[in-house]
């Protein structure tokens, strides 16, 4: 396959996705509006909107390292398929393991900050129906999981630079 075409293809997969999301979200909202109380509709937007704010605690580390992963891979030739050159995965091996210790920090600190921020936000607001252990439970496991995902994001980095 050209590299044209790859590039083609990876666009327009990363484009459907796109819409397959957005289009999934569009058929969650009214089975949420017709399944859940008032209390706990709101409490479903406020969590779920989180993950953008704990998405910015990245510090665009993501995207650099991807960068400088790409920049490596393309010292040993400009073909997708080719064999790496010894200096090229010294350097990736290098780069990996500084991600690591990175991601480790960054981690740490989006569980922290995410998980204190809300539950001092999430204790200023009265509830009726739901009781505050609840709502901490579920922003905790939501925090849980951004943290792993965060984690998790040098693999991602290492694909896509590569």
């Amino acid at each position: 396959m050209s590299t044209h075409r790859r590039i083609l293809f990876a666009a327009s997969i990363t484009w459907l996705g796109r819409f397959v999301s957005l289009a999934l979200g569009l058929m969650l909202i009214p089975v949420l509006f017709r399944h859940m109380g008032q209390e706990e509709l709101g409490l479903w937007f406020l969590l779920g909107q989180s993950g953008a704010f704990l998405a910015l605690m990245d510090l665009g580390v993501s995207p650099t390292l991807t960068r400088r992963i790409a920049f490596a891979k393309g010292r040993s030739g400009g073909d997708a398929g080719v064999a790496l050159n010894e200096a090229t995965r010294a350097e990736t091996g290098e780069l990996v393991a500084t991600g690591r210790v990175i991601y480790r920090f960054l981690t740490l600190g989006v569980f922290i900050i995410a998980w204190t921020t809300g539950i001092l936000f999430l204790d200023q607001i009265e509830l009726k129906q739901i009781d505050h252990q609840t709502l901490w439970i579920a922003w905790t496991v939501m925090c849980l999981s951004h943290a792993l995902s965060v984690w998790a994001a040098l693999w991602s980095c290492l694909l896509q630079g590569t």
